[in-house]
C-alpha cells in the first residue's frame, strides 16, 4: 500500500465530508491518519533494523579480514582462533535474526 493514495483518500474524503455538513470529517480522517502513522513506525523500524544489521555487518567484515590475514594465521594462538570462529557464528546469527 503506498503512503500517497492513503492521503489522498482522506483529504479528498474529508473535503466531500465538510462540503455535506462536515460531521464525519473526524470520523473519515482518524482511520487513515492510524494507517499513515503505522506506516510510519514501520518504517522507523526498518530503519533501525538496517542500521543494526549494518553494524553487525562491518563488525564482521572486520573480524572477518582480520582471520584472513597471514599474520593471524601464522602467528595467533588457536584458543583466540577458536574464540573468532564462535564470534564469526554468532554475528552472522545475529544478522540472521535480525532480518526476520
Amino acid at each position: 500500500m503506498s503512503k500517497e493514495p492513503a492521503i489522498c483518500i482522506c483529504v479528498e474524503e474529508a473535503s466531500n465530508s465538510l462540503e455535506t455538513g462536515g460531521e464525519t470529517a473526524a470520523a473519515v480522517i482518524t482511520p487513515h491518519v492510524r494507517v499513515i502513522g503505522r506506516l510510519a513506525e514501520q518504517q522507523q523500524t526498518s530503519n533501525r533494523v538496517t542500521a543494526v544489521v549494518s553494524k553487525l555487518e562491518a563488525e564482521l567484515a572486520k573480524v572477518q579480514r582480520t582471520v584472513a590475514s597471514d599474520g593471524y594465521r601464522r602467528r595467533a594462538p588457536d584458543a583466540v582462533k577458536e574464540a573468532d570462529r564462535r564470534r564469526i557464528g554468532m554475528l552472522e546469527a545475529k544478522i540472521a535474526a535480525t532480518r526476520r
